[in-house]
């Protein structure tokens, strides 16, 4: 052996992994070589630390990342593959596992909700009730609906009034005696009234009809 044993051999030594003969020929020289004795005794030193550390452990999505990184790194690799393997190299709580689960769940009833919304046809607004007048107020009088048209208010049950056709000479020439009645046309249809003591049932042209052709009409022979 030469002057100094190697470090190999020392370290053989320290681990019983000599064969016999070269254990023999270590032993030898160690008992007369205080260096080489020295230098085993920093060797095994050194080995009683490192078997003090404690061994790390690698985490526990170590084989995840692993599996990711080469799925990123494959040619070809899209957005989904490696969305893919991102979830599935992180361990998530189940907790949390189960809430990621509802928002995605809520998301897509949303969505489906607002679709169904936008192809739904738009519902036309009711259509308006007709608006019933019970009484009306015209020339200081006040009348009611009576038939298929106007009564003043308080007049008797059967008040048999003279009818008058509006457009016809004699109702122009009534009409002018009593300008403020003329405002009747406005209600439509026959308005039956008190003028100065006596029931009359005042017809007015229809709408879009002159007073000439009333006239006509009313004095043309049955």
């Amino acid at each position: 052996m030469k002057s100094h044993a190697e470090v190999e051999h020392l370290s053989g030594y320290l681990d019983a992994a000599l064969e016999e003969d070269e254990r023999r020929r270590v032993e030898d020289h160690l008992a007369a070589c205080a260096e080489c004795r020295k230098r085993l005794e920093g060797l095994r030193r050194v080995a009683e630390q490192i078997r003090r550390l404690d061994r790390p452990v690698p985490p526990g999505d170590l084989a995840g990342r692993v599996e990711w990184r080469l799925r990123d790194e494959r040619p070809g690799a899209g957005w989904l593959d490696r969305l893919e393997g991102g979830l599935s190299s992180h361990r998530l709580p189940t907790g949390l596992l189960g809430i990621l689960g509802v928002v995605v769940a809520l998301a897509v009833l949303a969505y489906l909700l607002a679709d169904a919304t936008a192809r739904r046809p738009a519902v036309p607004p009711p259509a308006e009730a007709p608006v019933s007048v019970t009484r009306v107020v015209v020339a200081d009088r006040t009348f009611v609906p009576y038939g298929e048209g106007w009564i003043e208010k308080g007049a008797p049950a059967d008040p048999a009034p003279r009818t008058l056709e509006a457009g016809s000479e004699e109702g122009r020439r009534w009409l002018a005696e009593h300008p403020d009645l003329t405002v009747l046309e406005r209600l439509g249809g026959p308005v039956t009234l008190e003028v100065e003591g006596e029931w009359w049932r005042l017809e007015f042209p229809a709408a879009g009809e002159s007073p000439a052709a009333a006239e006509d009409d009313s004095t043309r022979p049955g």
